[in-house]
């Protein structure tokens, strides 16, 4: 069975990030997908977890965002435009 784990974005933590954290000890092979990520920001268990961002998966250009996700064009070009910045 194959696990990826999928997460809005990891620029602060809070109860939606603590669950996150669980998952990745249950399943810690899994890649985490997300569109923003603030590494410094994140829990302890999830600093070794595999976290890739929009911009490292090459089919995520802002229509495909936009169709994954619901957000604005303009809003899905943000979150790549950041997470190039941030990688």
């Amino acid at each position: 069975m194959k696990v990826a784990l999928v997460h809005d974005h990891l620029c602060h933590m809070g109860g939606a990030e603590r669950v996150l954290a669980v998952l990745h000890r249950m399943y810690p092979s899994a890649p985490i997908f997300t569109a923003l990520v603030r590494r410094s920001a994140l829990w302890p268990e999830l600093r070794d977890a595999d976290i890739r961002t929009f911009s490292d998966v090459a089919t995520a250009d802002v229509a495909r965002l936009v169709e994954v996700t619901g957000a604005s064009e303009a809003r899905a070009a943000e979150w790549i435009s950041a997470a190039s910045a941030h990688v």
